[in-house]
Order: structure tokens, then C-alpha cells, then sequence
């Protein structure tokens, strides 16, 4: 056996992940890793303890769409990346029977879908210096929604929901100072980024990707000629480029194949067969400090 994968309920990752690091086998344990701050702890110093690999299987941080924007990033794309927003919301019903409504089992909208927008949050600006949060809650007594705003160093701003109440847009818009990276919906597993920076020195025609069909109609409108409406197919089409309200808007498609958890176990694969026992692109002190960011939310959220 190469490596157990460990898919229980979230309250049962601590037992199930110390069973396995006891008997040296390699983990990758679904988010939450663990349902507190304390029990990742444990967990991690047992891993390091055995030298038997442990990772998160936080699966969307392996995709394209997120690879690709790590590198827009580390490119300077969008300048000096200062917020994020975002948000991540489903239908959830509060019956008894239902897993992500009991907390018995680790559910709560923060633990089973705002650990994507933490994670996130994590990724690009670190552990935050600053945590308010305000939700409401479920009969079953987990939170039904969590409105949280993380403060960092840098100055970085967060604004994160997660929700069993209603079903909200689940995408992210990361702002810098010299434009912005819109993840498609779903977040946690997008399969294209929209890159809009500017201003540029052309007017805007208000155009929008997908409105090729009007493009000749709204130039008229504004007095353009078929010369201008040819140079700007050259120079924006070829681009993959658009002018939207005086951007230049690049939409990257980053399609997944099959479902999308094949590249996190590719990662896996990847740090076993190297000898590593642990990954660089979810190492366990940043799961730590993502149950340690909840914890804080969830002291910010109090109780029912």
C-alpha cells in the first residue's frame, strides 16, 4: 500500500491519521485536516516524529486554474496583490442525519466549506495578524454562515463568507494595485481565471467577452470605421484580450481533467517517490495554521 486516504467525517481525522502514522503508513487526509488547532499540532508532531509523509488533500491548490495563478502572481501580473474576496455557499438542510449539519461529526459551513476560502487566504498573504468574524447558526448548533474579515502584516485585507443558507456566488476576486484575478465559480475547483488590468488609453466601448456579435454594431455607434474595427481584432482578439470599461481583460481557460482530484494525488506520488514527507505546495505548518486561523474565527463566532 502506498498511501491511505482518509475520507471519514472530519472529527475522525485525528484518530484515523494517528492509527496510520502508528503503523508508518504515508497520509493524505481530507480538509479540515482536523477539527482544531490542538489536534493538528499532535498529528504533525507524530508525522515528524515517525518521518512518515502527511499532506491535506486541500485538492483545489493542485489544479491549473491555481497553479496558473500562482505564477500570474509571482509575475507581478496584477502589481502588489492587496485583497481578496470571496465566498463559498451551498443549500444545507439542519436534519439530524445530515453530516455537514452535525457537530458531533466536525460540520459547520466554516469547517466544511470556509476551510477553501481560509486556504486561499493562507496561499497568498500568510497567517493573518488581525481575525473578526460574525455568522448565525443551525438548530443542529453549527454555523450555518460565518461573514469573517482577516487582517495581515503587509496590510492585506480578506473578506470571506461561507454558507449552508443559501447558494452565493462561489468565486474570488484578488485585487492589486495594477488590476485584478477573478476565479471562476466554482472556487473550489475553477477551471478559468479572468485577468483584467488597466486603464488603457482607448476608449471603452463597453465590451464583453462572449459579445463578439455586436462588437461592428457598438463601434458604429461611436463613430469607428472598419479599419479600427480590423486593428482591433489584431490587437485584442489574437491577445485573447478585451476591452471592458477601459481594461484590457484576458480570460485563461485552465481546464481539469476527470474530476480534479488526479493532481493532488499526483503531488503524492510525486513527494513519495523523491523520499519527501511532506509537500512544498501544502506543507503541514500551513494546515496548521489554517485550523489555527478557524480556531480564531470560531472564538470571533462564539456560540449558539
Amino acid at each position: 500500500m502506498d498511501v491511505v486516504y482518509i475520507a471519514t467525517p472530519a472529527s475522525a481525522h485525528h484518530d484515523n491519521m494517528l492509527l496510520c502514522l502508528s503503523a508508518r503508513k504515508p497520509v493524505l487526509c481530507e480538509k479540515p485536516f482536523t477539527v482544531d488547532v490542538a489536534q493538528a499540532r499532535e498529528v504533525v508532531s507524530a508525522a515528524r516524529r515517525a518521518g512518515v509523509f502527511v499532506m491535506e488533500a486541500m485538492w483545489t491548490r493542485f489544479l491549473p486554474a491555481i497553479d496558473k495563478l500562482r505564477g500570474l502572481l509571482a509575475d507581478g501580473a496584477i502589481g502588489d496583490v492587496r485583497y481578496l474576496v470571496a465566498d463559498l455557499g451551498s443549500p444545507v438542510g439542519p436534519e439530524p442525519e445530515a453530516r455537514l449539519a452535525r457537530k458531533d461529526l466536525g460540520g459547520g459551513a466554516l469547517l466544511q466549506k470556509g476551510v477553501y476560502l481560509v486556504s486561499l487566504a493562507s496561499m497568498l498573504f500568510g497567517r493573518p495578524s488581525r481575525v473578526m468574524a460574525l455568522g448565525n447558526w443551525m438548530s443542529t448548533g453549527v454555523d450555518d454562515d460565518a461573514a469573517v474579515l482577516l487582517g495581515h502584516e503587509g496590510g492585506q485585507l480578506a473578506f470571506l463568507l461561507s454558507s449552508f443558507a443559501a447558494r452565493t456566488s462561489r468565486e474570488a476576486i484578488i485585487t492589486g494595485s495594477r488590476g485584478r484575478i477573478r476565479m471562476h465559480p466554482p472556487i473550489n475547483c475553477p477551471a478559468r481565471l479572468t485577468v483584467s488590468r488597466g486603464p488603457v488609453r482607448h476608449r471603452s466601448i463597453g465590451l464583453h467577452p462572449g459579445d463578439a456579435g455586436g462588437l461592428k454594431s457598438r463601434l458604429v455607434r461611436y463613430g469607428k470605421s472598419n479599419m479600427v474595427v480590423r486593428r482591433l481584432r489584431e490587437r485584442y482578439w489574437t491577445l485573447g484580450e478585451w476591452l471592458v470599461h477601459g481594461e484590457r481583460t484576458t480570460v485563461m481557460p485552465a481546464p481539469f481533467t476527470g474530476d480534479g482530484v488526479r493532481y493532488q494525488a499526483a503531488e503524492v506520488m510525486r513527494c513519495l517517490r523523491s523520499g519527501r514527507t511532506e509537500s512544498d505546495v501544502m506543507p503541514l505548518d500551513e494546515s496548521v495554521t489554517i485550523m489555527e486561523t478557524i480556531g480564531r474565527i470560531q472564538e470571533q463566532l462564539g456560540s449558539p
